[in-house]
């Protein structure tokens, strides 16, 4: 079941539990979590991470969330990198 799309800053905390939770997820401070709210932008670091838990827990993201225009298609990232990467 699809859940509703995240497409901010607050959205993405808040649907993931709240400042602690998220702190706590992460392995760093409430305090950082709030000036992401505050700044209204992840650090490109956590992009990947929170794109992956989003889809996972049925969210789908805003692209422009994480500085994008849109996700390119699995197919072609796949088709670039035959082989596995362990």
């Amino acid at each position: 079941m699809k859940r509703d799309t995240l497409r901010t800053v607050d959205d993405v905390i808040d649907a993931f539990g709240g400042n602690t939770v998220v702190a706590e997820w992460l392995g760093i401070g409430a305090g950082e979590v709030c000036n992401w709210r505050e700044r209204r932008s992840i650090p490109p670091g956590w992009h990947l991470r929170f794109y992956l838990e989003a889809q996972s827990l049925g969210y789908r993201t805003d692209p422009r969330l994480f500085g994008t225009d849109m996700w390119p298609p699995l197919s072609s990232v796949t088709g670039r990198h035959p082989r596995v990467i362990a």
